[in-house]
């Protein structure tokens, strides 16, 4: 019983933790947005930039990193191939989840004006569909890349159900995540400019989809990360077949 206990005190501990670091990650990846906006910062001078439009494309490596490290802590991987391998593969799902995003919001197919009642921030509820598609594109990437860097013992069942579980998360986070804006977006907004992390203007933040991209990134990745906990392998052991670990012996970092 004491051993249950125990147990289970480590997968609460394992838990929280993949979620603070993922909350972490969002916000971490939220301060960046002073790197891809162009001063003024006015409503009518284009000074929401790049991240206004596409948002950080430092998210993915940001959120890969903080994935890594949690797993290194965890013991769970200790191999430098793998770690950039993940961060790597973080990365190409937010890039490609991005595309695929874009892709549907100019579809001709896609269905307009699906409100989400994000108007306070600018926004019409024209993002559904790309955020749905874009969220499950990035969840089924990572989570793909994630079965295999950590080498998890082969039981189809329990991947095909994690994957499909992962990638419609992906989908549903992406959509409470933007939809936040008007309360979780305009709080970040408030602190990182409160910190000078984001100089624009009230009037700017409305204007665009800024709060947007900051609820987005703390929903999505704290969600996403604790997700890992609940439906990968809980303990270190689980992981690491011989047959997967013999091409990156050479990189482990560990005796």
């Amino acid at each position: 019983m004491s051993a249950d206990l125990h147990d289970g005190f480590g997968r609460a501990r394992w838990l929280l933790g993949l979620f603070l670091i993922g909350l972490l990650s969002g916000f971490l990846t939220c301060c960046t947005a002073p790197l891809y906006t162009a001063p003024p910062y006015t409503a009518d001078s284009g000074g929401i930039s790049t991240f206004g439009l596409t948002g950080s494309p430092l998210a993915g490596p940001l959120f890969g990193l903080a994935i890594s490290l949690s797993f290194w802590l965890h013991k769970s991987l200790n191999s430098i191939w793998r770690l950039l391998g993940i961060m790597v593969a973080s990365a190409l799902a937010d890039f490609t989840a991005g595309l695929v995003g874009y892709y549907v919001f100019l579809s001709p197919v896609y269905p307009a004006h699906l409100s989400l009642g994000f108007d306070r921030f600018g926004t019409t509820g024209d993002y559904a569909g790309s955020l749905i598609a874009g969220g499950f594109v990035g969840g089924a990437i990572l989570f793909l890349a994630l079965w295999f860097l950590l080498a998890v013992p082969q039981n189809w069942p329990r991947f095909f159900l994690g994957f499909l579980i992962y990638s419609l998360a992906g989908s549903s986070l992406a959509v409470l995540g933007w939809a936040l804006a008007p309360s979780l977006g305009a709080i970040l907004w408030h602190i990182l400019n409160f910190f000078h992390l984001d100089k624009s203007t009230a009037e700017t933040a409305q204007g665009s989809s800024y709060a947007a991209f900051y609820s987005l990134y703390v929903v999505w990745q704290s969600g996403m990360a604790i997700l890992l906990g609940v439906l990968l392998p809980q303990r270190p052991e689980e992981f690491g077949s011989p047959e997967r670990d013999t091409a990156m012996n050479v990189l482990r970092l560990s005796p």
